[in-house]
């Protein structure tokens, strides 16, 4: 099943570093990374700062890969990873994100 896993960093250096290492591990097939305004609650206080989200093409069969990889190579402390499934996707697509993320 075609899957988007999705975090942000605290750096663009971080966020590209940790999407070359999912990349050549074959566990995604293409990520997309922007610079986004966060705001979020984290141990009782709010914060606002700029963050750089990474979007993973992958498979959900790497899920436990892409976060082990992702947890690994983080420097947050508890990193905020979640998934998205997608439901439609053209063959051409499909057929390209299987074969990048084959094991």
């Amino acid at each position: 099943m075609p899957t988007l896993i999705h975090t942000g960093c605290d750096s663009e250096k971080e966020a590209r570093k940790i999407a070359r290492a999912l990349l050549e591990r074959r566990l995604a097939a293409a990520v997309h990374i922007r610079k986004i305004d966060t705001l979020y609650r984290w141990e009782g206080e709010i914060h606002d700062h700029l963050e750089w989200r990474l979007d993973i093409k992958t498979v959900e069969a790497r899920w436990n890969e892409v976060v082990a990889a992702i947890t690994e190579l983080h420097s947050y402390e508890e990193p905020a990873i979640f998934s998205t499934r997608i439901h439609r996707i053209t063959t051409g697509a499909l057929d390209w994100l299987e074969e990048n993320c084959a094991e």
